[in-house]
């Protein structure tokens, strides 16, 4: 079940919304969005994480899963 999927024009923006429970499950997002990507036919998806810990760090970066590309940010 994808969670966001946004389509403009011809691109499509497939989008997975996490929250942070640890860096396993974190992996698991990853794969599970590769997954997501190979069936909607795309290279590069995105996945938003929610860290709700008081020492939290914001970040945003590439991810390199499998053959995919995920912009991956951590709110």
């Amino acid at each position: 079940r994808i969670d966001i999927v946004i389509t403009y024009g011809k691109e499509k923006f497939i989008i997975e919304l996490k929250k942070w429970y640890g860096k396993e499950y974190e992996e698991k997002g990853h794969k599970q969005l590769e997954k997501y990507l190979d069936i909607q036919k795309e290279e590069k998806g995105y996945m938003v994480m929610f860290d709700f810990r008081k020492e939290k760090e914001y970040t945003k970066k590439w991810v390199n899963q499998g053959d995919k590309r995920i912009y991956e940010v951590v709110v």
